[in-house]
């Protein structure tokens, strides 16, 4: 039986003044990111092995046409994987952020619910009090309009409190929903350019991630332009 420890995954520390429940939503882009990157470096090597048949092919022109139907066909497939892969990541996002705006409806109301509740009892206390003012009861009257006062700054604290909240979560929202609106629109148009790429004479060229240099048609590195 293994012995080994069992890894331990790390979560970031909680952000002050973000909502727990919203950073708990954007641990579940976490999966559609990573797989994000392991389809861009899949996508760089089946254009490495795009250039490969395609200097292949011009030593070997009979097996050029079947190649170039098999790569268009891999690309296809790769286009359609990835489409798919966001359209899911973006709509159990959506699931999310909804179910997310529904708490806090539900807080925003609670909070409605709670200053009326207060506002009440305070001008019920007022009102007890103004039934017995007479000379031997202003220090009573006194004490229920300062509590008055108190319950109004609470009140305003606590609406503050939440405002801030709301609008904090609002902003991540947006964030979330532009990055998942951009990155598959960026995604067609790499392989939209890959395709148009291999459909002319010369070879594809790409970019090595960390440096500015593209493969040339010899097989070599070589520095981008720019």
């Amino acid at each position: 039986m293994d012995g080994a420890p069992a890894a331990v995954r790390w979560r970031p520390p909680p952000i002050p003044g973000i909502p727990v429940d919203l950073q708990q939503r954007a641990e579940v882009l976490q999966g559609a990111y990573v797989n994000s990157g392991r389809m861009s470096g899949a996508l760089a090597r089946l254009q490495m092995v795009a250039l490969l048949v395609s200097q292949t092919s011009k030593r070997n022109s009979k097996g050029f046409h079947g190649s170039r139907r098999s790569i268009t066909r891999t690309l296809a497939a790769m286009h359609s994987e990835v489409l798919n892969s966001f359209v899911t990541s973006r709509t159990r996002m959506d699931a999310d952020l909804a179910e997310f705006k529904t708490k806090m409806d539900q807080r925003f109301s609670n909070a409605e619910e709670d200053v009326e509740r207060r506002v009440q009892g305070g001008i019920h206390a007022v009102e007890a009090s103004l039934t017995k003012t007479d000379d031997e009861d202003q220090t009573e009257l006194l004490e229920a309009l300062e509590s008055l006062k108190q319950c109004g700054a609470d009140l305003e604290r606590d609406i503050n409190s939440t405002e801030t909240d709301y609008m904090t979560s609002l902003a991540q929202m947006t964030v979330f929903s532009s990055w998942s609106s951009a990155w598959p629109l960026a995604m067609r148009c790499a392989v939209e350019d890959a395709r148009e790429a291999h459909a002319s004479s010369a070879p594809p060229h790409y970019a090595f991630a960390g440096g500015n240099r593209s493969i040339g048609p010899d097989g070599g590195a070589r520095q981008g332009e720019g």
